[in-house]
């Protein structure tokens, strides 16, 4: 189970980095056609706030993977697999709150 939740947490963050690009690149294009209409720099400030959105359950879930490595027992996971749970991947975070001291 420890590594299913390593495979979901690293496949969530590729996912959000993708997500973050994408999303840049296309409030970019909009900022561009905003520009000529004289909104200015709006699509550009819209993508970095994207960005930045999609940057936090990739953030977690590397936190995750981390704490999950050091875990020793069940309740040094308890506190980030809510975090996980919330913020980052909700599969991951069921595990992560499912999984046994034995299969740490």
């Amino acid at each position: 189970m420890k590594t299913a939740i390593k495979v979901l947490n690293i496949l969530t963050v590729i996912g959000c980095v993708l997500c973050g690009i994408i999303l840049l690149w296309s409030s970019c294009a909009v900022g561009d056609i905003l520009a000529t209409e004289g909104y200015g720099s709006l699509g550009a400030g819209l993508g970095f706030f994207y960005v930045a959105i999609s940057a936090i359950p990739a953030i977690i879930c590397l936190i995750a993977n981390g704490k999950l490595n050091k875990a020793t027992c069940k309740s040094d996971l308890t506190a980030i697999a809510i975090i996980t749970l919330l913020f980052g991947n909700l599969i991951s975070g069921i595990l992560m709150l499912c999984i046994t001291d034995e299969q740490l």
